[in-house]
């Protein structure tokens, strides 16, 4: 009687399991993120309505800029060229990647070739040269307002030149001033509010010397270290629309950086570091306060993080396990929360990878268009075989 009773409460017992196991949702598989790969790693930016901007490059075409367009049906688009049209042979008018999109369409980047700044049409690739002063030095941005700030180099102190940030408005450049106690200051990012992050240098010396993060609003320089406690340097990153401050600060001491964020108007807040990390720095802010960056040991062997919602989670977390890809370090966000972000796959080069969350339309895959316009090189290299031709046939 006691086994019987044993018996029959065991299947009880695993029946009732049972039915709590199926009343219990079934985990979903599904990736949080999808990815689409980006050829090799020079796309660095990319804007709020999906559009990411890198360079072309294939065998015999590299290093112009171009725009890719990851919603549907969305498709590349190179950057100054002049397609062949009569005697015109066509040309590249854009030798390098954009610095910057806005989400009206317009690009900012600088021509390699004739050392000027461009203004591009992210539709069409048209361009149009920028009147800037001589001596242009660091990345450019344009606001949604059609605002273009950069920085200008004012002097050269032997072998290091200092730079002051200007803006472009409708035309008309205006200065924008040194923060106080600075001698040099270069710009990191600017918005539509009129507000302007700049990494700044006490002294003449090279690149070593930004080490000091200054936000101008109103007419006001603050100093962002000061809203660090105990920070000996600051170096911010990223600004969003709202005046939020993202980047890493190395304070006094033998503690290691980490990624921080200042709110607008707010004291700096330490994000941390994933599980087992020492150092961390965060690359970006998007307006809905969604951060990324990277976290590592202290022997190089990083990983990208996502910030939200006050938790910092490692990315490879968030995408399929199964498909190899190793996520080093992140970069952009947008509002839509695209990411882009560095990753390496079977020891492999590296590669940017565009994630897009579970959800938002599947983006196409990155096709570069068919360039019929040779390289400029390969025009002289034309030209001199036909002149050649031509003066055997007087000869003859």
């Amino acid at each position: 009687m006691t086994e019987r009773f044993a018996i029959e409460r065991a299947w009880i017992c695993a029946l009732g399991a049972s039915l709590v196991f199926l009343a219990v949702p079934a985990r979903s598989t599904a990736s949080p993120y999808k990815i689409t790969v980006l050829s090799g790693d020079s796309w660095g930016q990319i804007n709020n309505n999906g559009l990411v901007a890198g360079l072309y490059s294939s065998e015999n075409h590299q290093g112009y800029g171009a725009v890719y367009d990851s919603n549907p049906g969305g498709r590349v688009v190179v950057s100054g060229v002049t397609p062949p049209s009569g005697s015109n042979p066509g040309s590249y008018d854009f030798r390098n990647a954009a610095t910057n999109l806005n989400d009206r369409g317009q690009g900012v980047g600088y021509n390699n070739d004739k050392q000027e700044a461009l203004l591009f049409d992210t539709g069409t690739g048209g361009t149009t040269p920028l009147s800037f002063p001589s001596g242009y030095g660091g990345a450019l941005r344009i606001t949604n307002g059609g605002a273009i700030y950069g920085s200008r180099e004012m002097d050269r102190a032997g072998q290091y030149s200092d730079y002051q940030p200007f803006v472009n408005r409708d035309g008309q450049l205006q200065d924008l001033g040194l923060p106080p106690g600075m001698v040099s200051a270069r710009l990191v990012a600017a918005n539509d509010a009129g507000q302007v992050l700049v990494s700044a240098a006490p002294t003449t010396g090279g690149s070593s010397t930004f080490t000091h993060s200054f936000l101008l609003a109103n007419g006001r320089w603050t100093d962002l270290g000061s809203l660090v406690p105990n920070a000996s340097t600051s170096g911010a990153q990223a600004m969003n629309a709202q005046g939020d401050v993202v980047g890493a600060s190395a304070p006094l001491g033998p503690d290691p950086s980490h990624a921080v964020l200042v709110p607008n108007g707010g004291q700096a807040i330490d994000l941390g570091t994933l599980a087992g990390d020492a150092y961390s720095r965060a690359n970006a802010i998007n307006d809905k306060g969604e951060i990324v960056g990277v976290s590592f040991d202290g022997l190089l062997q990083n990983r990208a993080f996502l910030y939200q919602n006050g938790v910092m989670t490692n990315l490879n977390d968030l995408i399929d396990a199964g498909g190899g890809w190793l996520i080093r370090e992140a970069f952009a966000i947008n509002n839509r929360g695209q990411i882009l972000a560095r990753a390496v796959k079977d020891g492999g080069g590296v590669d940017t990878l565009l994630l897009t969350p579970d959800g938002q339309p599947t983006p196409p895959d990155l096709v570069f268009p068919e360039m019929p316009v040779p390289e400029p090189s390969t025009l002289v290299v034309f030209g001199l075989a036909a002149v050649g031709l031509a003066y055997r046939k007087l000869r003859k």
